[in-house]
């Protein structure tokens, strides 16, 4: 956890001033950390929360579960605009030959540890389901508030027509099919009639 353990010794060296801070434990309580100074530190609330989401992305598998689910209460309860651009500054800066996994693929065996250990019980969301709240604003978190399509959508195109839509959603419901369906017909060829656009918003 190089990332992490990185980004700690950071901000041994910053003084947050009157800012509201967070104790942090530097080795989590779930990987076997005490309650005890030498295992705390000061963190900003920013901080904090990035400190989580590079624990959870560095951790090793077994703990792979607790980390994020912390990372998902820490969410929920504290500053979501603030930790929404955090999320979105690191994720830019995984991106390509600076995430450690670029390029890789898991192995039959690594994949076949973390079913199992997120299989069940052992799974943080067993027993669970979103409320209808949650549910919207995932929704809401996902859509483009223009034309309710994923930002990162690709453009789709109905040969029949020559009509170009801005994503699979559009045009499903132009056609009258459900999304899914639609989805399913591009990716595997299944109606030539439609298909991704060639360029790219």
């Amino acid at each position: 956890m190089i990332r992490y353990y990185a980004f700690i010794d950071e901000c041994r060296s910053k003084d947050y001033g009157s800012e509201f801070t967070h104790k942090h434990h530097i080795v989590p309580r779930f990987m076997g950390g005490i309650n005890d100074d030498s295992n705390m530190i000061k963190l900003s609330v920013p901080d904090h929360y990035k400190a989580h989401l590079l624990l959870a992305h560095d951790c090793e598998d077994q703990f792979k579960s607790p980390a994020w689910a912390s990372v998902a209460i820490f969410r929920k309860y504290w500053m979501v605009e603030d930790v929404e651009v955090i999320r979105q500054n690191l994720s830019k800066s995984m991106l390509g030959n600076n995430n450690p996994n670029f390029g890789k693929s898991p192995s039959d065996y690594t994949r076949q540890k973390m079913r199992i250990a997120n299989t069940g019980i052992k799974n943080s969301y067993y027993g669970k389901s979103h409320s209808n709240e949650v549910r919207k604003k995932m929704s809401d978190r996902h859509a483009n508030v223009s034309n309710g399509c994923n930002p990162a959508a690709k453009q789709c195109i109905d040969k029949s027509t020559n009509i170009v839509y801005e994503c699979i959603k559009d045009m499903a419901i132009a056609v009258g099919v459900p999304r899914t369906t639609m989805n399913r017909w591009i990716k595997s060829n299944k109606n030539e009639n439609y298909c991704y656009y060639e360029s790219r918003r």
